[in-house]
């Protein structure tokens, strides 16, 4: 009795997929422990191969359609082969100040939350940390003291975002080719893959940014249950702890609830659970007052960055830095730098746009051809999806209002980040990789309007721009497997 209301609260299909989940778990820890002492390519590939069946079999028990859950199971293939070549401290940010935030929490004899200024990353909300540090006590003493564990989890968290990608994507589109086509770009959006491997809390911090966007879009498409925008606040809140620019999940939230209202949506059943979300919204802002305090309390001030930052990191902040896009620049050079002005740092949309893709990272010289592509094909499918919003006849949708709302939000908030302060790290798409998911869908949704103004051809070109922008995804690191 007690299962099936978990089950029911949370909308699971079946407990069968809840336990076959856990099993694919428990192998999925097994291999990423095994791969790595593993000499025998031969068997390293067969490991793999074998964690990416169990994938598409959970996705297939969670009532996906056979497509989409060959396109998880390809998507978790990637990943974990980038996992096991990719050392613990290798492409991430601050990972020494993560690692110690979590070696505070793991070793310190007790879940005691250190002062801000303690460690390097200690200024960040404590939520990720945490669960990490659970989530290594309960694995070390099966694969030891590993770094890689903090990986894994990383890991794991990059395949619920994925999962809950494809859910949301079956929610809002009719048509299972446009479903397929939205979760691929999703899925094998090469920053997400490079993410998976990455110590930090991003990954959770996306991970819960998509659920609750799945919980909010499952409350509007299911007769306002309460249950839904409950979960959905949960989460927001859970992503707000785990990362102080969660908080933008939470104004998603409330402008999602004013624009319901603006449009006259409210009919007897919505009113009860917008009064609940606003008591939540309450709460939510006495976590932020809560969070304020002690940053003032730490530091004396309200800090949006607790640490220092390296001199050479600073950029101007002139009105060119945020206007002039060096396209030049963009496609010739594969990769960023947050420290090189030759590789576009210091104009805003260069480096966004750039470290959208791979981050601030340099891959393999064999990788850059893929790379260049990726990087054309990102400006095409940006210019085509512009143009079709701009025909864009009949009125915004509910759905299509959440999504816009999100990317406003989240551009938005890196605006004003990096106008606020001048480093060129603070331009960096990390701090708004959920906008994947909005930038996603209008890609798609573009598709359908060019085809609803009977544009077929721009239609099914901007279609032939994300195929080969996910085919590109692969070759990209597939040259980076060979030629490392």
């Amino acid at each position: 009795m007690f299962i099936n209301q978990i089950k029911n609260i949370f909308n699971i299909p079946s407990i069968k997929a809840s336990l076959q989940f856990g099993l694919v778990l428990a192998i999925i820890c097994f291999t990423a422990h095994t791969t790595q002492s593993l000499e025998n390519s031969f068997l390293n590939a067969t490991f793999h191969l074998l964690s990416a069946c169990l994938i598409f079999l959970l996705a297939f028990s969670l009532k996906l359609p056979k497509s989409l859950s060959l396109l998880l199971a390809l998507g978790w293939l990637l990943r974990a082969i980038y996992f096991t070549k990719t050392a613990w401290d290798f492409r991430s940010y601050d990972w020494w100040g993560h690692m110690d935030y979590l070696q505070i929490i793991l070793w310190g004899g007790k879940l005691n939350i250190p002062h801000s200024g303690y460690c390097w990353a200690c200024y960040h909300p404590p939520f990720y940390y945490l669960l990490g540090a659970m989530f290594f006590k309960c694995l070390s003493p099966f694969f030891g003291q590993s770094e890689k564990i903090y990986q894994l989890f990383s890991l794991i968290c990059s395949m619920l975002t994925s999962f809950y990608a494809v859910f949301i994507f079956k929610q809002v589109f009719d048509k299972p080719k446009l479903q397929l086509l939205a979760s691929a770009l999703v899925i094998f959006w090469p920053l997400e893959i490079i993410s998976s491997a990455r110590i930090g809390n991003d990954a959770l911090l996306m991970t819960l940014y998509i659920m609750t966007m799945f919980y909010l879009l499952k409350w509007l498409n299911e007769s306002a249950k309460l249950k839904f925008i409950l979960i959905a606040s949960g989460l927001a809140l859970a992503a707000y702890l785990t990362k102080t620019n969660g908080s933008l999940i939470m104004l998603v939230l409330i402008f999602s609830y004013l624009l319901i209202a603006l449009r006259g949506d409210f009919k007897g059943n919505y009113l009860k659970p917008i009064l609940l979300g606003c008591l939540i919204m309450g709460i939510f802002a006495s976590a932020i007052f809560v969070s304020a305090e002690r940053s003032k309390h730490d530091f004396g001030t309200y800090k949006l960055i607790g640490n220092r930052v390296d001199d050479n990191l600073i950029v101007a902040n002139r009105p060119e830095n945020f206007i002039y896009f060096d396209l030049k620049t963009f496609l010739t050079k594969p990769f960023t730098s947050s420290r090189d002005d030759e590789l576009g740092r210091k104009y805003f949309w260069n480096y966004l746009l750039k470290t959208s893709l791979f981050g601030e990272f340099s891959f393999k010289e064999q990788t850059e051809l893929a790379a260049t592509s990726l990087s054309s094909l990102l400006l095409l499918m940006i210019a085509f999806s512009a143009c079709a919003f701009m025909l864009r006849q009949n009125g915004e949708s509910i759905i299509s209002g959440i999504f816009l709302v999100n990317f406003v939000l989240l551009l938005s908030a890196i605006l004003y980040l990096r106008m606020t302060l001048s480093y060129s790290c603070a331009g960096d798409f990390r701090y708004i990789s959920p906008m994947i998911l909005s930038f996603s869908y209008f890609i798609v949704r573009g598709i359908e309007d060019f085809r609803s103004n009977g544009l077929k051809r721009l239609a099914n070109l901007n279609c032939i721009f994300g195929v080969v922008f996910c085919l590109s995804t692969i070759v990209f690191f597939v040259c980076e497997f060979l030629y490392s």
